[in-house]
């Protein structure tokens, strides 16, 4: 049997963005919950969460994304919506959602077979409910020229994801 990879497919977030959402993150740790926060470089745009997948099937996954990728223009997203799921009254899960060219994902994502596509950027898990005012976010902007395949590692000390394959979108 072949081993398996636990991989997801992403959209890398670059630095300006990284250090604007950490400085969101920040905001958010001020209300005092118990909240286990994403690490810096954890914070990333799943398209589709691939699991437990035989390493046989890595290659035919970087074929798929070279394909898609040389299909697609780099473009510009705009990170915005401030929310929790499911909901402001009973958080599980702080995000930051994309405002602009959204339809862009989902067009990627769906060529990836995600039809239950929902962009956003995972900031922190909530260990308990409790009712939260959401600080003010202006939003920011960043531009998509890659897509990633990573492999996820589960520690103790949380997820380490690695980077298996980058497919680079079309220049504009």
């Amino acid at each position: 049997m072949a081993k398996t990879i636990r991989a997801f497919i992403a959209i890398e977030i670059n630095e300006e963005a990284r250090l604007e959402l950490l400085k969101l993150q920040d905001k958010l740790k001020q209300l005092g919950a118990d909240v286990k926060w994403v690490k810096p470089q954890n914070l990333h745009l799943t398209l589709k969460f691939q699991g437990d997948t035989p390493g046989n099937k890595i290659q035919n996954i970087k074929d798929i994304l070279k394909e898609i990728a040389g299909k697609t223009s780099v473009f510009s997203i705009s990170l915005s919506k401030l929310g929790a799921f499911p909901n402001l009254n009973s958080p599980r899960i702080a995000w930051v959602g994309v405002k602009k060219n959204s339809e862009e994902l989902k067009k990627i994502a769906n060529m990836l077979g995600n039809q239950t596509f929902s962009s956003h950027v995972t900031l922190g898990r909530f260990r308990y409910c409790k009712k939260i005012a959401m600080p003010a976010f202006t939003g920011l902007d960043m531009t998509v020229s890659k897509i990633t395949l990573f492999q996820s590692t589960l520690t103790p000390k949380g997820p380490v994801y690695k980077s298996l394959y980058e497919a680079m979108l079309k220049p504009i």
